[in-house]
């Protein structure tokens, strides 16, 4: 089930800012909700990615996999144990190559996620070494690029022109 998960704000560009009140616009959403759709269909599709890192901190925490979830899911990283050993080195994610947001702060106070969701993206928090605000304005970044010209933009067409494409 879905429950709140604190984001009280969110880094995103003019640009993005502007696609997305497009995208709410035609779609009817909230931010809220748009936000924590990108963020499942980012982990839907790189789930596998995600895992291996969490099991490979797990590892390096000495910590059982169930443990490190049950801690992620009711606290934050920084109720995990320490490293016994190195910190683990993560081959490149998804979104390695994506730089950090410059922009706009965007108040978003918190999004809903459920709990499968959140460790996820707790655990691309840790791999990115990433704040959950400049995390979750790359996520923004990356969907908008996968789908702006694939996704919405045929859907404003058919707004104006009445065209299926």
């Amino acid at each position: 089930m879905a429950a709140k998960f604190n984001l009280h704000y969110l880094y995103i560009t003019d640009e993005s800012s502007e696609k997305i009140q497009r995208i709410l616009d035609l779609t009817g959403s909230t931010e809220k909700a748009f936000i924590s759709q990108v963020i499942n269909e980012y982990f839907i599709r790189e789930k596998v990615y995600y895992v291996e890192a969490l099991r490979l901190d797990a590892r390096a925490r000495s910590i059982r996999e169930q443990e490190y979830l049950k801690i992620l899911i009711e606290q934050d990283e920084k109720a995990l144990p320490r490293y016994t050993s190195d910190r683990p080195i993560f081959k490149p994610s998804p979104i390695a190559m994506l730089p950090d947001v410059e922009g706009n702060r965007r108040i978003t106070n918190y999004i809903l996620l459920n709990r499968r969701n959140t460790c996820l993206l707790k655990i691309a928090s840790i791999v990115e070494r990433a704040r959950m605000s400049q995390l979750v304005g790359r996520l923004m970044v990356d969907h908008l690029r996968q789908n702006w010209d694939t996704v919405y933009l045929p859907q404003f067409k058919f707004e104006i022109d009445l065209i299926f494409d």
